[in-house]
């Protein structure tokens, strides 16, 4: 996959930081991270799930998916 290809994600929205959003893969048990507004673009969902967009090599920095190289297991 290209790294600016966008990828979607159903995560867990911690606190409006501004300039950014703290989310979680996992709610309360995932480690958050801070996603830029400027990189992300955002769907509201269910209680605090939001449906985020964001570009893969955003999703790569952050932990939030595994790449090729980090021997994480397969990628497809």
């Amino acid at each position: 996959m290209k790294d600016h290809a966008p990828i979607t994600l159903t995560m867990v929205l911690h606190r409006d930081e501004g300039a950014g959003l703290r989310v979680s893969l996992e709610g309360a048990a995932g480690a958050p991270v801070v996603l830029p507004l400027s990189q992300i673009s955002v769907e509201q969902g269910i209680g605090r799930q939001l449906r985020i967009t964001m570009p893969m090599w955003l999703a790569k920095d952050r932990n939030l998916i595994a790449s090729p190289d980090a021997r994480q297991g397969s990628f497809l």
